[in-house]
């Protein structure tokens, strides 16, 4: 196990190198886990189609880059996602069946790695996963930013996703408590009149508890906010542990 020296400091280098050496070990765990992994694969299979069409795509952006740099805020949001919407309606199934087709004629690869090895590696992970939150803690402290989304992704190619971060709360609207069925926040989001869940988690990132801005990825405890005149409470679950995961809902 590699151990890291989190003894506190408020220089932006320590905390800072800190951090990076813990995500980068991470990620060089991630790389061993999921090797041969049908998510590594498919990723490789799409980088090698993008490199041999390089010449045809790059002639585009070439061009649309430029105009995109002159653009305003409110041109560059509403082009960007125009565009990527409407490639996605026009082509999105026909790109995922055409690679999920080519990907079942790829020969099996088998990983080389034992379940003794994988445990390891996952034991090892988990505790890095702890210090890097031990590391983003120290950064909130001294008020050093690390960026929107600090935390390790989880890894999907192995194993089942777990409860997402703000799934672990039962949530109350103006006192009243939640059913079963909208105890989550893609309920949440309906209630309170987000278009969906991952609008409500980002509402949530820019309130503050205690001076502090709260971390959606590990938020606390318990919390309140009013929000289009209806005021909400959240409290975690009893016996449970933010784990690690993502809490963005309902990406696009």
């Amino acid at each position: 196990m590699t151990s890291i020296d989190l003894t506190p400091s408020p220089e932006d280098h320590h905390v800072l190198g800190v951090y990076k050496t813990l995500m980068n070990l991470v990620n060089q765990i991630d790389e061993k886990l999921d090797a041969g992994s049908e998510n590594a694969r498919k990723k490789e299979l799409v980088d090698s189609m993008i490199s041999d069409n390089y010449g045809s795509w790059s002639v585009v952006t070439e061009k649309l880059l430029p105009q995109f740099e002159n653009m305003s805020g409110e041109e560059l949001v509403g082009n960007f996602y125009g565009i990527v919407r409407t490639l996605n309606d026009a082509f999105k199934k026909i790109v995922d069946d055409y690679v999920t087709k080519e990907f079942e004629n790829l020969p099996v690869v088998e990983q080389n790695l034992s379940e003794a090895e994988k445990k390891a590696l996952g034991d090892e992970r988990s505790k890095l996963y702890q210090q890097v939150k031990a590391a983003i803690s120290m950064a909130d402290t001294f008020g050093i930013d690390l960026g929107d989304d600090p935390m390790p992704k989880r890894r999907g190619a192995v194993g089942k996703r777990g409860k997402r971060a703000l799934s672990l709360y039962n949530w109350t609207i103006d006192g009243v408590a939640l059913d079963e069925d909208d105890n989550d926040p893609k309920g949440v989001a309906a209630k309170l009149g987000f278009e969906k869940a991952s609008k409500l988690t980002e509402y949530l990132k820019t309130l503050e508890i205690d001076g502090k801005k709260i971390n959606t990825t590990n938020p606390p405890e318990e919390f309140s906010f009013s929000y289009n005149g209806k005021d909400v409470y959240a409290k975690r679950e009893a016996d449970t542990e933010v784990g690690d995961d993502e809490d963005d809902e309902d990406d696009e």
